[in-house]
């Protein structure tokens, strides 16, 4: 187990964030979007199911790709994060989570 620090500091050198949910049987989504707005004051792409939250960090710069039932799966939302990554400057990471976090 890892300490808050210690997570956030190994997350630094990660590509690639996931937040993934499922509706309840009230066909309404609960999730936490703590992990989204980490994942994008880090500079991490983040692969997640669609939420108020990731639209709104979409909105703001941070990068997102949304898995969609009948659109994108998990996997091609991956490849396609990857693929956006290796094309991106090294200094737009760090733009981008400078950008998050509203420094």
């Amino acid at each position: 187990r890892l300490s808050h620090t210690e997570a956030i500091s190994a997350m630094t050198g990660w590509d690639v964030g996931f937040a993934g949910h499922e509706k309840s049987s009230s066909s309404t989504m609960y999730h936490s979007p703590l992990k989204v707005y980490e994942y994008a004051a880090l500079g991490v792409s983040i692969v997640c199911t669609e939420s108020a939250d990731a639209l709104m960090l979409q909105s703001t710069g941070s990068e997102v790709h949304f898995i969609k039932d009948g659109e994108l799966t998990l996997k091609e939302a991956l490849v396609e994060a990857l693929e956006t990554r290796q094309q991106m400057d090294p200094t737009c990471r760090t733009i981008h989570g400078k950008s998050s976090r509203h420094d």
